[in-house]
């Protein structure tokens, strides 16, 4: 099965990078991301919960209420038609972390849990829902509640190496000004070999050789095909473009840097 993530990050990575956890409690405090707690799960965790009831119960999948909120609205879900399941005792309220623990110490077994994410980033991965000041990002109130009962956010910082967000979508950059595609970016190779250049040192410039001006990475347009730096916002579950602009317009305000978006499918 596809999948597929966006993502919208800091322009410059050769730039300090911004105070991440210092913008999801930003976030947080304005309303656009609701609280990581029990009572606002986000649906991408309500599917892995799923997921991990209908395997390690086996029995069949249950398609995840929009009206969800909770880690009980999933598991209740579940146990008439299980008896592993029946048989867990749970505290109300409880987020998915403690859910997951909860139910470990039980002797339920959970196989992706926590996300790759969480695991390689230095801080951050938690999944949020969306809150009701992000209304305003949408076009009207049906879209705005389709889109957040479907849409899962989490803030990513990186330390070290650089993250890279790619997939089968990938392509070269544009010659600026141009469509033309620039897959053979001298002196590196190709432009998976600038890819690689800027990985090992963010700060690296192409020059193209009709104009002998430099850009960085992201002052090429690479199609929304391709991520790379030290912060990301993670978007799962959604499609609509004009919401992750405004999104990415309204980040970059409130850090007073510019922000691009990219789609990884996989």
């Amino acid at each position: 099965m596809s999948q597929h993530d966006w993502f919208i990050f800091p322009t410059h990575p050769h730039l300090p990078p911004p105070d991440w956890p210092a913008l999801s409690q930003r976030l947080i405090d304005t309303g656009i991301l609701l609280p990581a707690d029990g009572q606002h799960i986000a649906p991408e965790d309500l599917r892995e919960l799923s997921s991990e009831l209908a395997i390690h119960g086996q029995t069949s999948w249950v398609d995840i209420d929009p009206s969800w909120r909770t880690t009980a609205d999933v598991v209740d879900a579940y146990r008439a038609s299980s008896e592993a399941i029946a048989r867990l005792s749970l505290a109300p309220g409880l987020s998915m972390a403690d859910t997951v623990a909860t139910m470990r110490e039980q002797g339920f077994a959970f196989q992706f849990w926590p996300s790759s994410d969480a695991e390689r980033c230095a801080w951050g991965g938690t999944r949020h829902r969306l809150g009701d000041a992000a209304a305003a990002l949408f076009d009207d109130k049906d879209e705005w509640v389709r889109e957040a009962n479907a849409l899962s956010f989490s803030l990513l910082a990186y330390a070290g190496s650089p993250n890279v967000t790619a997939g089968e979508n990938l392509c070269a950059p544009l010659r600026p000004g141009t469509d033309e595609p620039l897959e053979l970016m001298a002196p590196f190779g190709t432009h998976v070999d600038f890819i690689g250049a800027a990985y090992e040192d963010p700060a690296v410039t192409w020059t193209d050789p009709d104009t002998g001006k430099s850009f960085h990475i992201f002052d090429l347009d690479w199609s929304q095909s391709l991520g790379l730096g030290y912060r990301f916002l993670k978007i799962e579950g959604g499609w609509h473009a004009d919401f992750f602009e405004r999104l990415r317009a309204h980040l970059a305000g409130l850090l007073g840097q510019p922000m691009t978006i990219s789609h990884q499918h996989l």
